[in-house]
């Protein structure tokens, strides 16, 4: 192991501990979660996976309350406040955590290519499952949301490199029930558009889209903003420097 990726694996270490106890924190608000991506990905995946940050996903109806919690634990919004106003079309906000490493939280709604993010939290959250993770816990997708994330995040701008990795290591391990029951999920929660195009970045995805019945050519008139994203009621928070305030904006993770 080389000294820079020791360093990264340190660095992943202490992500897992924030993973844990950001999602403790939530959980102490009233806000259940889901980590998206980092080790849980990795340990379905069977890789030692390197990641940037944390994604959590908390039902829509409950951004507001978790960015509060957020707040008041001391954590901050890294890209101007105005972006993030919850009736706006994005669906991820990334955090800056208190303490003395420089390490983010990308607080999610939805995800990149999903029509329906009430449908998908409900989906995600019903298939999790615990995770025992730097000494305490959190909830990760099963085998079926793990596909559909693999899927999904390939399919974002820029989705080569890490993604095309994970999704093929994903279509590698990942059993065909687990792929169909990820294309039902991809149709409940409006993201077949999406998930189709990330299937179909490597040969073997390709060909799983064939088998599953896919479109050979998805629409992808609006990416990253599917039509018929729901308004959520404005946030509580008063305009100001360091609430999460008004106005757009869609950030792209990298872990």
């Amino acid at each position: 192991m080389t000294t820079t990726t020791g360093g990264l694996a340190l660095r992943c270490l202490a992500l897992d501990a924030l993973a844990v106890s950001t999602s403790d924190l939530l959980r102490r608000q009233g806000v259940d979660s889901v980590l998206l991506k980092g080790a849980g990905l990795a340990r379905r995946l069977g890789v030692d996976r390197l990641y940037a940050d944390v994604d959590l996903l908390v039902a829509p109806h409950t951004i507001t309350a978790a960015q509060t919690a957020l707040h008041a634990a001391g954590y901050r919004p890294t890209l101007p406040p105005d972006l993030y106003d919850v009736a706006g079309p994005w669906h991820e906000q990334p955090w800056s955590a208190p303490g003395p490493l420089p390490l983010a939280v990308d607080l999610h709604r939805g995800f990149a290519g999903v029509g329906d993010p009430d449908a998908l939290w409900r989906s995600l959250r019903a298939g999790a499952g615990p995770l025992d993770l730097a000494g305490g816990h959190v909830l990760v997708p099963d085998e079926s949301g793990a596909a559909l994330l693999a899927a999904l995040h390939a399919a974002t701008p820029g989705g080569v490199g890490k993604p095309a990795q994970d999704l093929a290591r994903a279509l590698t391990v990942l059993p065909p029930d687990a792929w169909d029951a990820a294309g039902r999920l991809a149709a409940d929660c409006a993201a077949t558009a999406a998930f189709t195009v990330g299937l179909r970045v490597l040969p073997t995805g390709r060909a799983l889209a064939d088998r599953l019945g896919l479109p050979t050519t998805p629409d992808r008139r609006r990416p990253g903003s599917p039509p018929g994203w729901p308004a959520p009621p404005r946030s509580a928070w008063p305009a100001g420097r360091n609430s999460p305030g008004r106005g757009t904006a869609s950030a792209s993770s990298p872990g």
